[in-house]
């Protein structure tokens, strides 16, 4: 199984350097690389893909990659900061799933860096007419006041707490 893997991480370097990838072929790679980290190896050469396809116009392929980056990257990661603005701009979408797939990705992906950039964002989402996105901003929230104490972190609980889906609750 180690030997099967070891191949294929090279294989996947290989490929990831071949010029005009489409955005399939490279969520196809990106997935495989899930698989190697997985089973233990290194895949540290597929982070930077990961964080590109956070931009992507198509929904899937940005969902992967922001599914990627959030099982690839950690806390202290200086790739968060490329993902700020990839962030801040799907937490204003008009699309819910975009702005769900940058929640869970804040969720496992914060920092006092992070909180800074985008804390308002999510706060404004608190009111959003999606209960999962309502869901989703108290998580980031809670998640935000362990990293730095948020100001007003008491009045948001309890608007939460008052939400009229029993989710959100």
């Amino acid at each position: 199984e180690d030997k099967i893997i070891t191949n294929e991480a090279s294989l996947l370097k290989v490929k990831f350097n071949e010029r005009n990838l489409s955005e399939k072929k490279m969520k196809e790679l990106l997935i495989r690389a899930i698989y190697v980290e997985m089973l233990g190896h290194d895949a540290s050469f597929a982070h930077i893909y990961a964080v590109n396809l956070t931009q992507s116009k198509n929904l899937l392929v940005k969902r992967i990659g922001y599914l990627s980056s959030s099982l690839f990257i950690d806390e202290e990661s200086e790739m968060i900061i490329l993902m700020i603005s990839t962030m801040q701009k799907d937490l204003q979408s008009r699309n819910h799933l975009e702005i769900l797939a940058a929640l869970n990705c804040l969720s496992k992906l914060s920092n006092e860096n992070v909180v800074m950039a985008v804390q308002d964002q999510v706060i404004k989402l608190m009111e959003h007419q999606h209960e999962m996105i309502r869901k989703k901003a108290v998580m980031v929230l809670i998640k935000f006041n362990k990293i730095s104490a948020l100001d007003k972190i008491d009045v948001l609980m309890k608007k939460a707490l008052c939400d009229k889906d029993h989710s959100v609750m």
